[in-house]
């Protein structure tokens, strides 16, 4: 999508903080992905990740982060 010309990005729903390694280590990884995708954005929702819950507050988190960069 970078090839033609189209703006890129991920919104990781959490951390991966119950993975293997540290959350720096998570962060780490997410920057050297972000580089080789060649990403615009990469951001973070920051829940736990045994925190995805359909609620209203997390709810509220998506439409902000949507209409932040109103994606195509």
């Amino acid at each position: 999508m970078k090839d033609l010309g189209h703006t890129t990005g991920i919104i990781d729903m959490t951390r991966g903080d119950m993975g293997w390694g540290t959350p720096e280590e998570r962060d780490k990884e997410s920057e050297e992905a972000a580089k080789i995708l060649r990403l615009d954005v990469r951001e973070n929702m920051e829940p736990r990740d045994n925190r995805i819950e359909d609620t209203f507050e997390n709810r509220c988190k998506v439409a902000a982060i949507l209409r932040k960069y109103r994606p195509r």
